[in-house]
């Protein structure tokens, strides 16, 4: 588990992709060679992804539309 505190203040602050990515180009040998706004780029990928995902998610789990009672029964 990464104890770095950026990593500890993205979870805080619920960016959750972000600090995935991060975690993960720390431990990489390809995140070393990196410039800081690749690293920014990676992470703010990750993070889109993630949100995407969990509103996708959420709009599945969504009643679409509610169903009417029918006339007859009212």
């Amino acid at each position: 588990m990464l104890t770095h505190p950026t990593h500890q203040a993205l979870n805080a602050l619920k960016l959750d992709g972000m600090a995935e990515a991060f975690a993960e180009l720390i431990s990489e040998d390809r995140g070393r060679s990196l410039d800081p706004v690749a690293w920014i780029g990676l992470m703010l990928d990750r993070e889109q992804a993630r949100r995407g995902t969990r509103r996708f998610q959420s709009r599945l789990r969504a009643p679409t539309c509610a169903m009417a009672a029918p006339a007859w029964r009212m």
